[in-house]
């Protein structure tokens, strides 16, 4: 079991007393230090959440502790120790530690995945706008070609665009079976 914890390349860690009593090699990793140990009993956890988010997290976990859930799962950002932001997932549960209260749980590092998912957003956003601009050209032209072919009538000619599709279509026998 140690050496799958310590071998993930999520983030695991147990936190008690604002302070992470025990952290993987990957939760390191995640947040840009060079081993658990310059983590564990050093840095308070909460300086590894954004100033933004701090006061979410911190209720969630209250909750947690208080026993108002066993479990909480949240997303937010986390700072990692250059001060570069990052997008996290967590997921922990309440348990004692040691005869205390404290929070187990696995971190991800969801910033690529937030980067796509705008980007994707970012190109849906452009794909809809090309669309709109493509159907109100198309509109336009059907609309200039049926002036042509009225023109063409009056001056006694064969319209030359043959606009059919545009006429409702009328079935025969709407019943069924008929």
């Amino acid at each position: 079991f140690r050496a799958l914890v310590e071998q993930s390349i999520a983030g695991i860690y147990i936190r008690q007393d604002d302070r992470l009593r025990y952290v993987n090699p990957g939760f390191a990793a995640i947040y840009g230090y060079e081993s658990a140990a310059d983590l564990i009993d050093r840095v308070a956890a909460h300086e590894l959440v954004s100033p933004e988010d701090r006061t979410a997290v911190r209720e969630a976990i209250g909750r947690c502790l208080e026993g108002e859930s066993s479990s909480m799962s949240y997303t937010c950002r986390g700072v990692r120790r250059d001060g570069q932001l990052i997008e996290i997932e967590v997921h922990a549960r309440r348990f004692d530690y040691l005869g205390k209260p404290a929070v187990i749980g696995l971190v991800l590092d969801i910033t690529a995945r937030k980067l796509a998912e705008q980007e994707l957003r970012r190109r849906n956003d452009e794909l809809e706008r090309f669309n709109r601009a493509s159907v109100g050209r198309e509109l336009d032209m059907v609309g200039l070609k049926k002036r042509i072919n009225e023109l063409s009538r009056e001056l006694g000619r064969e319209p030359p665009y043959p606009l059919a599709f545009l006429q409702p279509t009328v079935d025969s026998d709407p019943s069924p079976g008929g």
